[in-house]
């Protein structure tokens, strides 16, 4: 691709953004550290989600990493979870724009930040209540589960393609817990009689460059 032709993508990205966002709610977005503690932030973000704003997002938290003395391995790993996450979030959202939801339900909030030696992705969106029930299932029995079983649970789920409605996330809880390792942690907060908001976290660990 000719420079030109990235430049003009760049510009048109930020206009994108730019048109979403007023300039101090940009400023606030991506902040070095937060106001309250030595916890490197990568991102704080309140809003609806497009395809190219999480590739922002996953390249903003990339280039605030360039820095950082974490192995390469660590930063892909970072990077695979991010991906796997907001796309959870993303078909959510997809999902209750189809819905006579609340008025915010199309709105998730994202926090992405290092504290010791943990990379820590916080998310949270709207979910039909009806879902919960089995959401909280499939979190806690990958939960569970340990390296082998995960691995089990994965080509079970490709085989027979279990739990594949859209917006359940199946396949992406499994990866995410695949590559972290850790245990995925989980809160639901009732809205109303239809709909609910679903906390989730989850934890990276990092290994430094010796």
């Amino acid at each position: 691709m000719k420079f030109t032709n990235v430049f003009n993508y760049i510009v048109i990205l930020f206009k994108q953004v730019f048109a979403i966002f007023d300039i101090d709610k940009m400023s606030n977005l991506f902040r070095r550290y937060d106001d309250t503690s030595e916890h490197l932030i990568l991102l704080s973000y309140e809003g609806g989600l497009t395809f190219d704003l999480v590739q922002l997002f996953i390249d903003r938290i990339e280039s605030g990493l360039l820095n950082e003395n974490y192995t390469l391995q660590s930063k892909k790993k970072i990077y695979n979870v991010l991906v796997e996450v907001f796309q959870n979030v993303s078909h959510n959202l997809e999902f209750n724009a189809t819905l006579n939801t609340p008025n915010n339900a199309h709105i998730a909030s994202l926090k992405v930040w290092i504290e010791s030696d943990f990379c820590i992705i916080a998310t949270g969106n709207h979910i039909e209540t009806t879902k919960v029930q089995k959401l909280e299932h499939w979190i806690a029995k990958i939960n569970g589960l340990n390296k082998e079983e995960l691995r089990s649970l994965h080509k079970e789920v490709l085989n027979n393609g279990t739990f594949s409605e859209k917006g359940g996330g199946g396949l992406g809880f499994l990866d995410i817990a695949r590559k972290t390792g850790n245990d995925m942690k989980y809160t639901f907060e009732d809205i109303n009689a239809d709909f609910s908001y679903f906390n989730f976290e989850t934890r990276i660990n990092l290994e430094k460059i010796q």
